[in-house]
């Protein structure tokens, strides 16, 4: 069998040949083992195999990885990975067991260790113990050895590595014996029943960033070093963003922990012990002795004999004992804006002062519009990663480390919108973090207005649509399809009501009020209404066709639109004909459908977009002469100057 199957005959068959040596003859029945049936059911489950080896060395190896074990630990790497490498602590059961069984336990760990990239390969494993070398060949009649050969084989069948195993001198496995012998003494969990009422309270947690396979609480979790089941090592390499973190560093990281979780704005728990003098804990403390604002909840532990479970023979304070100190559970949520921290809230001791207290930081944050706090937060958000990349502190910012980082904006090309936001958004979260400005800088100032005008580039406007453009086109479209009365209300609506694609995207059903003589548009939000008040557009019926009022009645009821969702929506044929579909209509579409009308009128689509409606209608109107109060009005423009970027004079006028 072993010509046509290779070496890993005798590791699957030394179980049924102890039965049979047990029995006196050969027609005497016996009872077979549970290893034994293992193995019949392993040869029925591979024997299809058309005589190949099974498990046969291979003359091309892909990989080469070297195992070795000591007394505390084991450890090993894949040469082909980029040095890889997988280590991990012997229990203290463990690391009085023979040599040879740390040998295949160590080489099996490592192997499995690295498991996920071998997947497929042909893997040479080489290891400096004679005996183990034969074991993961042939098996052993030792059957605590035999089992370890067994379980590496499966992890090796599980994930299609084909291997073969080599023996080595100890001087060339210089490398696995030194990582053999790092037994770490940061590894340590907390008793998994005091996790669990911690899991409970601000759970579920969904990753355990500083954990090993023997002191893991999460079925995802970080180690140090690889090992079997880990997701990544060294947790600080890895975004925690999107994960409920459970961490329970060693003290010395916590404030690289905090740091890590406030540049990328992630939450978790974190177990700290009570140490006030700790160099550290001014970190978590403001200067009123309180938690800081980022702090969110607090969980005082009771400590007992065995709260801490030991993963390594050399773990630290943290392990047997009742430990000399207070224990904290801390609940962690970073966000950018920390209002709380300069309010000095906590001072009022009146119960109605206490609630107004309680709305002021979500009130104070909402001086500008959503979108615009959402540029500024993105903004900021880039700065301080560029910050937290060459070390300088994001917040409050030095002035000198802002004009580098604008210079790196101008470096990269970037765009003056670019620049406005990162300098305007900086500012406005210093501002809520109860710091100075840091645009006010004298080197900020300068640099700032250096960027301008390196960055600057021409004014491309787009042309104006004419009215008699726009009349053939709707006249064209209101005779058409539904699909072609949606673009023919949308042309009347923007170019007669002189709205964007943003006003006119939020238009609603219960947003237009159709009269004899008009057509009464309600806009509850507009871009320059930053106080909601709302504004009102009037359009005027024609006497004549095309009626762009009348076209947008007839839009709504061939289209039956639905309350309290946009007019403007993806059309779909049907066999009864085109229905609107509950899709909106996005930028790109309506400026696709919008340009494809003008390429129909003979005219450069290039030359135009979605904002010709709006410039369009207002430069007609000024040339007819209507005032400039009522087309500043209709157009939602604050400053007369405002208003004057949209339209374009005609020779004719000029001259005049």
């Amino acid at each position: 069998m072993g010509l046509a199957l290779g070496p890993v005959v005798r590791l699957w068959t030394r179980e049924l040949y102890r039965s049979i040596q047990q029995s006196t003859s050969w027609d005497q029945k016996f009872c077979l083992s549970e290893e034994g049936r293992n193995e019949i059911l392993f040869w029925h489950e591979n024997f299809s195999n058309s005589g190949q080896p099974i498990w046969a060395a291979c003359p091309i190896i892909e990989v080469m990885t070297y195992s070795d074990a000591s007394d505390v630990a084991w450890g090993g790497y894949a040469v082909q990975l980029g040095g890889q490498t997988a280590v991990g602590s012997w229990s203290e059961n463990e690391s009085v067991k023979s040599s040879t069984f740390r040998e295949l336990r160590g080489a099996r760990l490592v192997l499995e260790s690295m498991a996920p990239q071998l997947e497929g390969k042909e893997v040479r494993h080489r290891t400096d113990s004679q005996s183990a070398e034969r074991i993961m060949t042939v098996g052993s009649r030792n059957p605590e050895l035999h089992k370890e050969a067994i379980l590496l084989y499966k992890v090796c069948r599980e994930h299609n590595i084909r291997l073969s195993v080599e023996w080595v001198s100890r001087d060339l496995n210089e490398d696995a014996d030194y990582l053999s012998r790092l037994d770490d003494p940061d590894d340590y969990k907390l008793d998994p029943k005091v996790f669990g009422s911690i899991d409970n309270c601000w759970g579920p947690h969904t990753y355990d960033r500083f954990a090993s396979m023997k002191t893991n609480q999460l079925p995802r979790f970080s180690s140090k070093y690889m090992n079997p089941g880990c997701d990544s090592t060294d947790a600080f390499t890895v975004s925690w963003v999107g994960e409920n973190n459970w961490l329970f560093p060693p003290p010395y990281l916590i404030p690289r922990v905090l740091r890590h979780m406030n540049a990328n704005n992630e939450y978790g728990t974190l177990l700290i012990p009570y140490w006030p003098s700790a160099p550290w804990w001014p970190l978590l403390i403001n200067k009123r002795g309180c938690w800081n604002s980022f702090v969110t909840g607090c969980l005082e532990l009771s400590t007992y004999n065995g709260i801490f479970i030991s993963g390594s023979l050399s773990s630290n304070i943290f392990t047997a004992g009742v430990p000399p100190f207070e224990l904290r559970a801390l609940q962690l949520r970073f966000n950018e804006i920390q209002v709380e921290n300069w309010l000095d809230l906590d001072r009022f001791d009146d119960p109605e002062l206490k609630k107004l207290a309680e709305l002021l930081p979500s009130i104070i944050i909402q001086d500008r519009a959503e979108g615009t706090i959402k540029t500024y937060i993105s903004a900021y958000r880039l700065w301080k990663r560029w910050a937290c990349t060459h070390g300088v502190c994001p917040i409050p910012a030095d002035g000198t480390a802002l004009a580098l980082y604008i210079v790196s904006l101008i470096q990269q090309r970037r765009s003056v919108s670019s620049i406005n936001s990162a300098v305007y958004g900086i500012d406005w979260i210093h501002k809520k973090n109860g710091y100075g400005l840091p645009s006010v800088h004298s080197v900020v100032k300068q640099v700032t207005d250096a960027a301008r005008r390196i960055l600057a580039k021409p004014k491309s406007r787009k042309k104006p649509l004419s009215s008699t453009q726009v009349k053939s086109i709707v006249q064209r479209l209101e005779k058409g399809s539904l699909a072609d009365l949606q673009v023919a209300a949308m042309f009347a609506l923007g170019f007669y009501g002189f709205l964007r694609w943003d006003d006119l995207s939020r238009i609603t059903p219960e947003h237009l009020e159709f009269a004899p003589t008009h057509l009464l548009v309600h806009l509850e939000k507009r871009k320059n209404d930053q106080f909601r008040k709302g504004t009102q557009v009037l359009i005027a019926r024609a006497d004549r066709a095309p009626c762009p009022v009348a076209v947008v009645e007839k839009f709504l009821g061939k289209g039956r639109h639905k309350p309290g969702i946009s007019i403007w929506r993806r059309i779909q044929s049907t066999k009864y004909g085109q229905v609107l579909r509950s899709t909106p209509m996005t930028y790109s579409r309506a400026s696709e459908l919008f340009k494809k009308e003008l390429v129909k009128e003979g005219l450069d689509a290039e030359d135009y977009g979605l904002h010709s409606l709006r410039s369009g209608g207002a430069t007609t109107a000024a040339a007819l002469g209507i005032p400039d109060r009522l087309l500043q009005r209709q157009g939602g423009w604050r400053t007369a100057e405002a208003k004057n970027n949209y339209i374009v004079e005609s020779k004719n006028s000029l001259l005049h």
